[in-house]
């Protein structure tokens, strides 16, 4: 992590990632989500809390995935995204990443659960 926000400094702002959902699972699954996400925020990553569901398509098929975002900042006083800007991030992930259409049911439920 530390090694990835060197080279990406200057660069960007921040990065923005998904990581599984501790609220879902058997109980070594959740603890081990759990554990992820702790390494993440030991290292500077922040949870995305005005985006507190976000669902990716299963690629092995079947019910979307339950996820949540996360961001590292980059930058000086590097805030999360927030409205229009987290909105836009979404949408490219969900776009370019796996394929969807902006117009997708699942980018659009994704964008209508933002708190922010």
């Amino acid at each position: 992590m530390r090694h990835l926000a060197r080279e990406l400094r200057g660069k960007a702002s921040g990065l923005i990632w998904e990581v599984e959902t501790p609220d879902v699972g058997t109980p070594d699954e959740r603890q081990l989500r759990a554990r992820r996400i702790a390494f993440y925020a030991r290292n500077g990553g922040l949870l995305i809390e005005c985006a507190p569901r976000f669902l990716t398509p299963n690629l092995a098929g079947g019910e979307p995935l339950a996820e949540k975002l996360m961001w590292l900042p980059l930058a000086e006083n590097s805030k999360p995204p927030r409205g229009e800007a987290l909105r836009e991030c979404i949408v490219g992930i969900l776009t370019r990443d796996y394929g969807l259409a902006e117009n997708d049911a699942l980018v659009q439920e994704n964008l209508r659960a933002l708190k922010c």
